[in-house]
Protein backbone atom coordinates (compact mmCIF):
# COMPACT_ATOMS: atom_id res chain seq x y z
CA UNK A 1 0.00 0.00 0.00
CA UNK A 2 2.80 2.26 0.97
CA UNK A 3 4.62 1.81 -2.16
CA UNK A 4 1.38 2.62 -4.54
CA UNK A 5 1.30 6.14 -2.88
CA UNK A 6 2.83 8.61 -4.83
CA UNK A 7 6.41 9.96 -3.84
CA UNK A 8 4.90 13.62 -2.88
CA UNK A 9 2.42 12.41 -0.92
CA UNK A 10 4.89 9.63 1.33
CA UNK A 11 7.50 13.06 1.74
CA UNK A 12 4.49 15.08 2.97
CA UNK A 13 2.84 12.39 5.10
CA UNK A 14 6.55 11.85 6.45
CA UNK A 15 6.96 15.71 7.16
CA UNK A 16 3.63 15.88 9.04
CA UNK A 17 4.83 12.77 10.99
CA UNK A 18 7.62 14.49 11.79
CA UNK A 19 6.43 18.26 12.76
CA UNK A 20 3.33 17.31 14.44
CA UNK A 21 3.01 18.77 17.95
CA UNK A 22 3.83 16.10 20.78
CA UNK A 23 0.51 15.43 22.82
CA UNK A 24 1.94 12.54 25.37
CA UNK A 25 0.57 15.03 28.11
CA UNK A 26 -3.11 14.85 27.20
CA UNK A 27 -2.86 11.01 27.19
CA UNK A 28 -3.75 11.13 30.97
CA UNK A 29 -7.09 13.19 30.18
CA UNK A 30 -8.49 10.47 27.81
CA UNK A 31 -11.87 9.65 29.54
CA UNK A 32 -12.75 6.79 26.88
CA UNK A 33 -12.37 3.14 26.94
CA UNK A 34 -9.48 2.90 24.49
CA UNK A 35 -7.99 -0.47 22.95
CA UNK A 36 -4.14 -0.22 21.37
CA UNK A 37 -3.40 -3.02 19.33
CA UNK A 38 -0.04 -3.03 18.67
CA UNK A 39 2.14 -5.54 16.64
CA UNK A 40 5.18 -7.46 18.08
CA UNK A 41 7.16 -6.72 15.80
CA UNK A 42 6.30 -3.05 15.02
CA UNK A 43 9.56 -1.39 13.81
CA UNK A 44 8.43 2.34 13.65
CA UNK A 45 7.02 2.47 17.06
CA UNK A 46 8.51 -0.56 18.91
CA UNK A 47 6.60 -2.33 21.27
CA UNK A 48 8.15 -1.67 24.20
CA UNK A 49 7.16 2.47 23.76
CA UNK A 50 3.47 2.10 22.62
CA UNK A 51 3.20 0.20 25.98
CA UNK A 52 4.93 2.58 27.79
CA UNK A 53 2.64 5.10 25.76
CA UNK A 54 -0.38 3.62 26.30
CA UNK A 55 -0.29 3.00 30.34
CA UNK A 56 -0.34 6.99 30.39
CA UNK A 57 -3.75 6.60 29.28
CA UNK A 58 -5.89 5.46 32.43
CA UNK A 59 -8.02 1.89 32.17
CA UNK A 60 -6.13 1.70 28.42
CA UNK A 61 -6.36 -2.21 27.32
CA UNK A 62 -2.91 -2.80 25.45
CA UNK A 63 -2.99 -6.23 23.44
CA UNK A 64 -0.02 -7.18 21.61
CA UNK A 65 -0.74 -8.47 17.82
CA UNK A 66 2.04 -11.40 17.05
CA UNK A 67 3.62 -11.46 13.91
CA UNK A 68 2.57 -7.67 13.21
CA UNK A 69 4.21 -4.82 12.18
CA UNK A 70 3.25 -1.16 12.07
CA UNK A 71 -0.10 -2.69 9.94
CA UNK A 72 -0.72 -4.88 12.93
CA UNK A 73 -4.48 -5.40 12.48
CA UNK A 74 -3.80 -6.18 8.44
CA UNK A 75 -1.00 -8.66 9.03
CA UNK A 76 -3.20 -10.55 11.64
CA UNK A 77 -6.87 -9.68 11.55
CA UNK A 78 -7.99 -12.84 13.71
CA UNK A 79 -6.01 -11.85 16.74
CA UNK A 80 -6.86 -8.20 16.27
CA UNK A 81 -10.49 -8.78 15.52
CA UNK A 82 -10.87 -11.18 18.62
CA UNK A 83 -9.46 -8.64 20.87
CA UNK A 84 -11.64 -5.79 19.40
CA UNK A 85 -14.91 -8.33 19.77
CA UNK A 86 -13.61 -9.24 23.83
CA UNK A 87 -13.04 -5.18 24.27
CA UNK A 88 -16.76 -4.23 22.86
CA UNK A 89 -18.52 -7.44 25.09
CA UNK A 90 -17.03 -5.17 28.70
CA UNK A 91 -17.91 -2.05 27.07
Amino acid sequence: MFLAQPPAVIAADALAMRDRPDSTPDLEGIDVPVLWLHGEEDQLMPIDGARATAEKILGAVFVPIPGGGHMAPMENPKVANDALGEFLKKK
